[in-house]
């Protein structure tokens, strides 16, 4: 750590953390580092007054199952997402997702509470997360409060989380039997790549037909988005090739992605279309 950090905390408890951030409400909490490090020691960020180091925090780093949910601690890394029977069995599309972030060593010390609250509009778990209606659980010296991941973002780089408040965990409900999950991201290359767009689907299925749809993307606006129009447009509809056409269409039209150094606007907004008839074959093809 850099000297102009000038003090570092390291809690080993919730309770030792909830007590810091009290005291320093405007301190850099840091898990992995693999984000926020960079923006340090590019200038992007000045180094802060205060950094508390949440990575020793020993049941922020538990996978828990409930009944119908998993609750998942900030601090498990990408690896042990996608090394979990029980993330594999329940989230497929989170599993999926996390055995796309960057490389191994990225993997290994990135975790899901620090791709959350960084709030990239490129962060590989959000769409996952915003398809299966995840919460966010925060902490603070006040108690806790929970956050819908869709109403989480508030613009780029800015989510619903207050000076004193720490992301603790993410609640997420389990995938149901009648349930499909599906995940896609596209970067310059299959690995160790920033997504130029990244994607997620849930569908509730009654046989062949279409109960519910979740569709989401990132890297298409400042915050990562989910498509309500297409998805209404789905209700009710077979799964077939008019299906996907429909699903092609209406996102191209429902979709207004930006550019930026990774990708034009009218490549995403190409793209975006032929993915979401990809997902929903996809989804098809597990039936």
């Amino acid at each position: 750590m850099s000297a102009t950090a000038t003090q570092c905390f390291y809690p080993s408890t919730t309770s030792e953390l909830t007590a810091l951030l009290e005291q320093y409400p405007e301190a850099r909490i840091m898990a992995g580092g693999t984000d926020l490090m960079v923006l340090f020691r590019s200038g992007v960020l000045p180094y802060p007054e205060h950094l508390i180091d949440i990575s020793g925090i020993a049941s922020m780093k538990e996978i828990e199952t409930a009944d119908d949910h998993l609750v998942i601690g900030a601090c498990v890394t990408h690896a042990a997402l996608h090394g979990s029977d029980d993330v594999r069995t329940w989230l497929p599309g989170l599993a999926q997702a996390a055995m796309q972030v960057g490389a191994l060593q990225i993997q290994s010390m990135g975790t899901i509470g620090g791709n959350v609250a960084n709030a990239s509009p490129a962060g590989d778990s959000l769409p996952v997360l915003l398809v299966c209606d995840a919460e966010v659980v925060l902490c603070s010296a006040q108690g806790e409060r929970s956050v819908p991941v869709t109403s989480f973002y508030l613009g780029y780089r800015r989510c619903d989380m207050k000076p004193g408040e720490c992301i603790r965990a993410l609640r997420i409900p389990k995938i149901k039997p009648n349930q499909s999950d599906v995940f896609r991201k596209l970067g310059t290359r299959q690995a160790q790549a920033i997504s130029k767009v990244v994607s997620a689907a849930r569908f509730t299925l009654n046989g062949n037909k279409i109960e519910h749809a979740a569709i989401a993307f990132g890297c298409m606006a400042p915050v990562p988005v989910r498509l309500p129009k297409t998805e209404a447009l789905l209700q009710g509809r077979t799964l077939d090739e008019d299906t996907f056409a429909t699903a092609e269409l209406s996102i191209n039209e429902e979709l207004h992605p930006i550019g930026d150094i990774r990708s034009t606007k009218a490549y995403r907004q190409w793209v975006g279309g032929r993915l979401g008839r990809w997902l929903c074959q996809q989804i098809c093809e597990f039936q």
